[in-house]
């Protein structure tokens, strides 16, 4: 059987990459003939000449091992494709495929400009594939699921009715579908006007060390980057939220207590500011990204996958979460953000800090050390093992709803 995934696959982005990639090996292992559906608006075709371009092709070098259609750049050439390669069946997710922004929920204030209306992708509005849009193009039946998607702390309530109305019209004609936060769970809700009601699934990283069968050993990832023997990971934007003297304390803690901190990249690499002292260069595969991650004794720092990661390995994580919606770039609704969701379900809630605030909320370094050390793995372990199982029946429901 073949089975066309719809997700953020070709994105300069490790988490996206990996989440891509757990979906497709899953599908492959039981044998069934995954396909990425190449989906990139034209609004964003340019996003590689924001990124090095060495990076960019250690990305594109990790992509080229998976199968894909031809690029598309809208809902009417993805019913093309589908059609070209004969694909009956759809799964659209995980990642943040399910935002929509509405042109009051755009303005931002205040700004440095007092008031300002954020710019927001195509790929991030409805309606567009991700939402079903090309089931309006397709000449035959397309079975779709929706699997653990997320609306990125989309405004929902913001949603007009006649919106609302036109979002129904493609939901209700998927197989499946599931979320991945209780943010998003609460969007199907309010749309449908209860009639749908969301499980919450696990991310397809949650199920990484099962599904994808080239993850690097420790030693080899050892050698390869000269790792000392105990180091702890910072990924963290110098600013508001994690001052220069914060890294240093940070860091010096470490040292004395037999850790290294080695600083993580994002796909840009570092911020001109950044401060730590030790770091990790790009370019990174996604594969090395996360074995950095599966091998490392703590982790502190921005992002979502690099939580999940570290949760999935029971790596002792602390969250500068920049994720929720926020008033007066200071107050933060907590329940909006992926990753304060997640810790709690895991049963760590206290392992986050809002970041990106106006009056500094990130703990001290000694506490955030102290927490490293004091992490429960065991639980974590728990945690993980009951979220691979919760995995696996999404999995089993989404199979079976392409047979049924």
């Amino acid at each position: 059987m073949k089975i066309g995934i719809l997700t953020f696959s070709s994105a300069i982005n490790y988490g996206a990459n990996l989440q891509a990639c757990s979906t497709y090996c899953y599908l492959r292992n039981q044998g069934y003939d995954p396909l990425f559906i190449k989906y990139v608006p034209y609004d964003s075709i340019n996003e590689d000449k924001n990124f090095p371009s060495d990076q960019v092709a250690a990305l594109r070098e990790f992509q080229h091992q998976f199968n894909y259609t031809e690029l598309c750049h809208d809902s009417k050439e993805v019913a093309e494709v589908i059609e070209k390669n004969d694909i009956r069946n759809v799964i659209i997710g995980s990642d943040a495929v399910a935002q929509h922004h509405p042109f009051l929920s755009r303005i931002v204030f205040p700004s440095r400009h007092i008031v300002s209306i954020s710019h927001i992708a195509s790929d991030k509005l409805f309606p567009n594939p991700f939402w079903g849009e090309f089931l309006d193009y397709v000449k035959y039946p397309v079975n779709v699921c929706l699997m653990s998607v997320s609306n990125q702390q989309s405004k929902f309530r913001s949603f007009s009715t006649t919106e609302r109305q036109k979002m129904m019209r493609y939901l209700s004609q998927f197989k499946y579908i599931s979320v991945r936060d209780d943010w998003t769970q609460k969007m199907y809700g309010y749309i449908s006007n209860g009639t749908i009601q969301a499980e919450i699934t696990p991310d397809p990283v949650f199920a990484f060390n099962y599904n994808v069968s080239f993850v690097p050993e420790k030693e080899e990832i050892r050698s390869m980057f000269n790792l000392p023997e105990k180091y702890i990971l910072l990924a963290l934007h110098r600013g508001k939220s994690v001052s220069a003297s914060w890294v240093e304390q940070f860091e010096s803690i470490c040292e004395q207590n037999g850790y290294s901190c080695l600083g993580l990249p994002f796909p840009y690499g570092y911020s001109p500011t950044n401060n730590i002292k030790n770091k990790l260069s790009v370019p990174l595969s996604p594969i090395d990204w996360y074995a950095l991650i599966k091998y490392a004794d703590g982790y502190v720092g921005f992002n979502m996958h690099t939580i999940v990661s570290a949760l999935h390995n029971a790596v002792p994580c602390f969250s500068m979460d920049q994720y929720g919606r926020r008033f007066l770039s200071q107050f933060v609704y907590k329940k909006t953000s992926k990753i304060y969701h997640i810790l709690n379900v895991a049963g760590f809630p206290e392992y986050r800090s809002p970041a990106k605030t106006i009056i500094d909320l990130t703990p001290e370094p000694e506490r955030v050390f102290k927490m490293l050390m004091d992490f429960d793995k065991k639980k974590c372990e728990m945690f993980a093992q009951d979220y691979y199982n919760r995995y696996l029946k999404m999995m089993e429901c989404i199979t079976k709803s392409f047979t049924a």
